[in-house]
């Protein structure tokens, strides 16, 4: 898929060498080209396993649970078409913007459920772990109210017409939006208003009752 080339040109140089926490790492394409201390989540233990074949370093963890990390613990983190799976996305949303340090950033890749492929690969129907579709609009109010601000968005293109990716990115995003198949969105925390400080207390809280729950 083109999100290997958007992923290659357009991320990696965001992570600015940082150690980078990969949720949903699967068998570790993306955990690859991580900078060196960068650790894979992923809820398969086929997958960790072969993840640990190529010598990544990876954790088994349930992303429906709180997150196995000390606050302030990451300055990036990834999140490459994992969202759509998630039981109640805006708990790891918040999850995620307890982990991440006063500068950190994550990085959400995306699936679009109106293209032409739902002609004969369906969202839904052929992909029976989707559970939700989301549209812009509604990932960046879920993202503000997780206590981050939208920094950039990239659009993929299918692996065959990925050399036109620049190209579409260069696109204003109403227009972009329409012809990716998938997309990424950049965003950092907030660390200027109420509502920052608001949301924190709020995450720690939720991360308590995540353990409290669990005993």
């Amino acid at each position: 898929m083109g999100r290997y080339y958007t992923f290659r040109h357009f991320i990696i140089p965001l992570l600015d060498n940082c150690p980078t926490l990969d949720l949903g790492c699967g068998t570790g394409e993306f955990l690859k080209w991580c900078p060196i201390g960068s650790i894979g989540i992923d809820i398969s233990n086929d997958f960790l396993k072969i993840c640990e074949n190529k010598g990544l370093k990876c954790i088994y963890s349930d992303l429906n649970q709180s997150l196995p990390f000390e606050s302030a613990s990451f300055s990036r983190v990834l999140l490459i078409h994992t969202l759509e799976h998630i039981e109640n996305p805006i708990n790891l949303l918040r999850e995620i913007n307890r982990i991440l340090n006063k500068e950190g950033k994550v990085i959400i890749a995306l699936p679009r459920e109106s293209t032409f492929l739902e002609l004969f690969d369906k969202y839904f129907i052929d992909h029976p772990y989707h559970l939700y579709s989301f549209s812009l609009r509604n990932i960046k109010h879920l993202l503000k109210r997780a206590g981050f601000i939208v920094e950039r968005i990239f659009y993929d293109l299918p692996k065959i017409f990925e050399i036109l990716t620049p190209l579409v990115n260069a696109l204003p995003s109403w227009l972009a939006i329409n012809i990716c198949f998938s997309y990424w969105i950049v965003a950092s925390k907030k660390t200027d208003d109420l509502s920052y400080i608001e949301t924190i207390m709020g995450n720690e809280m939720l991360a308590k009752n995540w353990e409290n729950n669990k005993k």
